[in-house]
């Protein structure tokens, strides 16, 4: 982040790691796993002396892992599993986010089912057409738990329902 003259600046420093595996066999069936881990160190000197953060630094860490399945390149489904911990910070992450813990803990799952009505049909790729259904569902968010978390808001609510037409040239 850049900072202001004269004053300190906020430095990020992320370090990863993912990983990706797919079956293709020139068969009808096609499975794809990923996997990505992030770690996130925070020095939030000019956020802290500009009193948008409580702590000097803290940490994200945010984890990911999904496993799709396709047939004749057609019919799809993917099921995900997300998490993110990290540092309390009440000026971070308190009460514009509802969050009872001032943490950015989250998780959840996702599951989608997707459509590529000319999925076989690689002569035209101005078809290239694909329909899906994602719900994601959480479990936590922002340190809210199952459960009534005080600020009126249960991580179930923030559940999302989603159907989209996507396409590409």
């Amino acid at each position: 982040m850049s900072g202001l003259p004269g004053l300190p600046t906020d430095d990020y420093h992320d370090i990863g790691l993912d990983a990706t595996y797919q079956f293709l066999n020139g068969g009808p069936n096609i499975i794809t796993a990923n996997a990505i881990y992030m770690h996130e160190r925070q020095n939030l000197n000019q956020a802290l002396l500009q009193g948008n953060a409580s702590n000097g630094s803290n940490t994200l860490n945010s984890a990911n892992l999904n496993v799709a399945y396709w047939r004749d390149n057609t019919y799809g489904a993917t099921l995900g599993l997300f998490q993110t911990t990290g540092s309390s910070d009440a000026a971070v992450y308190g009460n514009g986010y509802s969050s009872r813990t001032n943490s950015p803990n989250t998780n959840g799952a996702i599951f989608e089912i997707d459509w590529n009505p000319f999925g076989k049909s690689w002569v035209n790729p101005e078809k290239n057409l694909r329909i899906g259904l994602q719900y994601t569902l959480y479990n936590k968010y922002l340190g809210a738990k199952t459960n009534f978390d005080g600020a009126g808001t249960n991580a179930r609510d923030m559940n999302t329902l989603y159907l989209y037409l996507w396409t590409a040239i």
